[in-house]
C-alpha cells in the first residue's frame, strides 16, 4: 500500500492576521510569527494557545 501524505497549506503571518479564522488574535499573531515566516493554521492555534496559557508576570 502507497502511504498517504497529506500536507497542509501554510500561510504567511500577514494572511492569517487578516483572516477570519484568527481576527479576534490578531495581536497574538504578531507576536507569535517572525514576519517571514509561514506556518499552517493548526500550528498557529497550537501557538496560540501555548501563549494564552502563559502566566502573567
Amino acid at each position: 500500500m502507497a502511504e498517504e501524505i497529506k500536507k497542509e497549506i501554510v500561510f504567511s503571518k500577514e494572511q492569517l492576521k487578516n483572516s477570519k479564522s484568527f481576527e479576534k488574535y490578531k495581536d497574538i499573531v504578531t507576536v507569535v510569527m517572525a514576519d517571514d515566516e509561514k506556518i499552517t493554521k493548526s500550528e498557529l492555534q497550537k501557538r496560540i494557545d501555548k501563549f494564552l496559557k502563559k502566566e502573567v508576570k
